[in-house]
């Protein structure tokens, strides 16, 4: 089965969409999370965001036979696979695009937790006092963001630095551009902002 995003007008006029399966039955648990988003505030194009990750969860589960609540912290591994090569464009993917699936498919089990709390969210990591693995490793929400199995993105290499001798020297050559005071003050006020900035 392959689920399908659609445009929707509601009665007040207002666009949305929804997730439905081939057989154009709607997508109740993903319908209710975007309607919730919408009530939040999110624009038009965040929902949209949110829902093609979830059409490509959907897909997933559909392929792996399982129900959205049936996910478990092992099954994850799986999910990430999957995104790696076969959702979007079926092209590798990079650190933030797999980290952006993962953040949206947690908030999508964040919201089912909060509503009822029968549903565990397969991304989060709960730290236990009783389990002496996790205490080992200290993972907290601040140092991972609850999201154990997020990837590590790699840093742009094209990034260069300005020694503290070199940003002296060009300061100082301000003042040999022009003879005009207020013309030299105007460039290392500039010099400045850009610097700081």
């Amino acid at each position: 089965m392959s689920f399908i995003i659609e445009k929707t007008l509601r009665n007040n006029g207002t666009q949305s969409v929804i997730l439905v399966s081939s057989d154009y039955e709607i997508v109740e648990p993903v319908a209710l999370y975007l309607e919730y988003l919408e009530k939040k505030g999110n624009s038009l194009n965040t929902i949209e965001s949110y829902c093609r990750v979830l059409r490509e969860y959907f897909n997933w589960l559909s392929h792996e036979k399982m129900k959205f609540y049936e996910v478990s912290k092992r099954d994850m591994f799986s999910w990430i696979e999957y995104i790696e090569l076969h959702a979007g464009r079926k092209q590798k993917k990079s650190a933030r695009t797999i980290n952006k699936y993962l953040a949206a498919i947690g908030s999508f089990y964040d919201y089912f937790e909060g509503m009822g709390g029968y549903i565990e969210n397969p991304i989060k990591v709960v730290q236990s006092s009783t389990n002496s693995y996790w205490k080992t490793f200290n993972v907290t929400k601040d140092q991972v963001g609850v999201n154990f199995f997020r990837k590590r993105e790699t840093k742009n290499k094209n990034t260069k630095r300005l020694f503290q001798n070199e940003v002296d020297s060009l300061y100082s050559g301000l003042a040999e551009l022009s003879n005009d005071e207020s013309v030299n003050i105007r460039n290392k006020l500039l010099f400045r902002v850009l610097y700081e900035t």
